[in-house]
């Protein structure tokens, strides 16, 4: 007996677990995605574009972002490269944590170099005149065009059957015997044997409409892109706020910096991220963009004259514990989640794939403490 495959969220884990259930799935099964709005419209265009190793040191972490950066080698055939990135050391208080933070990398196995000022400019020559102390650099780090990212795996999963339902908002479902029958959008009910929660920001919406809920929240985060520059940055730069954790808070913004020269020649520039309680709010406040910017010349002065093509925002999900949502919910048997992976972007295929081999193959991922059902 064929079965229906209904993932919700058209972002990049919604995107690549089509696209995994797509390659795996048995003859006569079907696959469909359902986004409320367009490809890569919410959490997913929200990132730095930045493919991070230092952020997921954990073991479990670590892993699911290598074997992401092998599958995007592999995938993608532009929008992905290792790059490499640089940790500004930016005040006294930072240099004080650098040889923890190089051992804590060491014993995850991930090289981090120090610079001093003259090595650091000469690696980023952006930074000429900078006033920070120094930098970390990181061979392993890369960098990820996130639409093309998702508009890749939206392909592949279409190239081998699955069909994509873009403008479709769910407003609820069909139940029956504590399983999920149909899922009812604004246009058409579309029947389900299984469902997967990819919505992002909307998973909390989502999982409640089965009588699920979930411990997830919201952030917004806050971006912007220039217009094409010949200025120059080799790789991503992040500022040293990971080195010295709550930094950029100014009240309840959360103001970090990161860069990433795009394929187009323009900068990307991240980001400021405040808590959200309206889920899908999108709207640019004007301090945001003025305190990025006021983060960004501080420590880059040498882009001062940058010319700002756009802003945007959009919701991003996390945790309060900083776990993921991950598996069944006992109280509704075939709803899959699949949200709130801190920098899914980095971890997106492998993630996607795990969860399609444990739906179509029972082979059960082993980490423990992301149930959708804990509190």
């Amino acid at each position: 007996m064929a079965t229906r495959y209904v993932v919700i969220g058209g972002g990049i884990l919604g995107t690549a677990c089509a696209y995994w259930i797509s390659c795996m799935k048995k003859t006569g099964d079907m696959v469909e995605l359902i986004e409320k709005s367009e490809l890569s419209s919410g959490a997913s265009a929200a990132p730095r574009a930045h493919y991070s190793l230092y952020e997921r040191l954990s073991p479990w972490h670590m892993g699911l972002a290598r074997e992401s950066g092998k599958i995007y080698e592999s995938l993608l055939q532009s929008g992905f490269k290792r790059s490499g990135g640089t940790i500004l050391i930016e005040n006294k208080v930072q240099r004080e944590q650098v040889h923890n933070f190089i051992s804590k990398c060491a014993a995850a196995d991930l090289q981090v170099d120090f610079l001093d000022q003259r090595q650091m400019k000469q690696i980023q020559p952006i930074l000429s005149d900078s006033p920070v102390l120094g930098a970390l650099y990181l061979k392993e780090e890369g960098q990820i065009d996130p639409f093309k990212a998702v508009l890749t795996f939206a392909e592949l999963a279409s190239a081998k059957g699955a069909k994509i339902r873009l403008g479709q908002k769910v407003k609820g479902f069909q139940m029956g015997n504590r399983e999920i029958t149909a899922v009812i959008t604004e246009k058409e009910t579309v029947p389900a044997d299984v469902v997967i929660n990819a919505a992002g920001s909307w998973s909390g919406s989502i999982s409640e409409m089965a009588g699920v809920r979930i411990p997830v929240r919201n952030h917004k985060g806050m971006a912007m892109v220039s217009v094409p520059t010949p200025l120059k940055i080799y790789g991503s730069v992040i500022g040293g706020d990971v080195l010295n954790p709550g930094q950029g808070d100014k009240g309840k913004f959360r103001v970090s910096l990161g860069l990433n020269h795009m394929e187009n020649g323009s900068i990307l520039i991240s980001q400021a991220r405040m808590e959200e309680k309206v889920e899908n709010s999108r709207n640019v406040l004007l301090k945001e963009p003025v305190l990025v910017s006021r983060r960004l010349l501080a420590s880059v002065p040498g882009l001062k004259d940058l010319q700002i093509l756009r802003c945007w925002s959009a919701p991003t999900p996390f945790c309060e514990d900083g776990m993921p949502i991950y598996g069944w919910s006992e109280k509704c048997l075939n709803l899959f989640h699949l949200c709130s992976f801190p920098g899914a972007l980095s971890t997106a295929p492998s993630v996607a794939r795990k969860a399609a081999d444990e739906m179509i193959n029972g082979k059960k991922w082993k980490i423990s403490g992301c149930s959708p059902d804990r509190r």
